[in-house]
């Protein structure tokens, strides 16, 4: 963990930047939907990017999927 740097990382980089927001941004996903909270809408965007980052969004079953 000591050469971790949050920043470079694809998923939390943005997320330390500016919340899940900033992630969907980064991430060209349009956000045409409403949220309950910030929560929600984090879960809903690493949802979104697990097809991309399945490697970091894991394990699948937390996102409804096997």
């Amino acid at each position: 963990m000591a050469e971790f740097d949050a920043r470079e990382h694809p998923i939390c980089g943005p997320l330390v930047r500016g919340g899940p927001f900033e992630l969907a941004r980064v991430h060209g996903l349009d956000l045409d939907q409403e949220f309950v909270d910030e929560c929600h809408c984090c879960f809903v965007v690493r949802r979104a990017l697990r097809d991309k980052f399945p490697e970091f969004l894991a394990p699948p079953q937390v996102y409804g999927r096997m």
